[in-house]
């Protein structure tokens, strides 16, 4: 390890302030310096929506197919829905070449959820989430990245994600309870080889998130 010369911070310059604003869970404190004095006033949260309403907000380029964005303690979390398509899976033994249905695919830092939709149209709220028929797929939809090196998830890394965990190898980890009418996904697998197209009537529910809405609710 080489050492390297610190970089000095930038001086902060501060001016004279007019204002201050602390938050709190149901109410806001508002401080205002005025020529007669400080000002002080507790204020509803709902009250300071047209303080900010000039302020410019965007997102920037947002990646294709989005469902939501978000920030959520300074980490963005981003959905997009994945198209029903055939993929080949990797395994240490062989390779499947299989269809699959539509996805929802979810990052929030280097943590990344997938699951299964049973419509091919573009998901709302209501839309009943399922267990993606793969390996690897823990409780929630949480996607075990074991060595793949993923981005942290942002609009323009997402796709990035997606394809690095695709490509990947996929282990016989978790592979239970993924089809309603086979003991294991590898066995669904090899059934899917010789279909043309999925068979929506094989995804299991997931009891929780069970709907596009609780996903997006954090439920």
């Amino acid at each position: 390890m080489t050492n390297q010369k610190t970089k000095k911070k930038p001086k902060l310059v501060r001016g004279k302030w007019a204002a201050r604003i602390s938050l709190y869970r149901d109410h806001a404190y508002v401080e205002m310096d005025h020529p007669e004095g400080l000002l002080e006033k507790q204020v509803a949260l709902d009250s300071l929506g047209p303080v900010f309403a000039n302020v410019p907000v965007g997102t920037g380029l947002l990646p294709r197919n989005i469902l939501f964005y978000e920030k959520q303690n300074g980490e963005q979390r981003i959905g997009i829905y994945i198209e029903p398509d055939r993929y080949t899976f990797r395994t240490p033994d062989r390779e499947y070449k299989l269809p699959m249905p539509g996805f929802v695919f979810v990052g929030q830092a280097q943590r990344y959820s997938l699951y299964a939709v049973a419509e091919t149209d573009w998901p709302g709220q209501r839309t009943r989430l399922y267990w993606p028929p793969m390996t690897n797929i823990q409780d929630g939809g949480s996607m075990c990245t074991g060595t793949v090196k993923v981005p942290s998830c942002a609009p323009d890394t997402i796709w990035d994600a997606w394809a690095a965990l695709m490509g990947a190898y996929f282990t016989p980890h978790a592979i239970e309870h993924r089809s309603k009418s086979h003991k294991s996904v590898i066995e669904f697998w090899e059934f899917l080889e010789a279909v043309d197209a999925f068979p929506y009537d094989e995804l299991v529910p997931m009891d929780k998130p069970r709907t596009l809405e609780e996903l997006l609710r954090g439920v």
